[in-house]
């Protein structure tokens, strides 16, 4: 992959808050907050064969779009 690359995952909006992120790990989920300086925090979860997907050297330099 190039550094031009961008890859859409599959995420799902969640609530925040430690009980939530516990049931969701539970599910095989892992949950997620992006921070930005101009937006509002968007947490998240995303599966975890998603994210076990994506966790490899190929996509160190990838954009990702939720």
């Amino acid at each position: 992959m190039t550094t031009q690359d961008s890859v859409e995952i599959n995420v799902t909006s969640r609530t925040q808050g430690k009980g939530n992120s516990r049931q969701l790990r539970l599910n095989k989920m892992i949950p997620g907050v992006v921070y930005g300086p101009k937006i509002e925090n968007l947490n998240f979860s995303i599966s975890e064969t998603d994210a076990t997907r994506y966790n490899k050297s190929d996509f160190e330099n990838t954009v990702f779009t939720l």
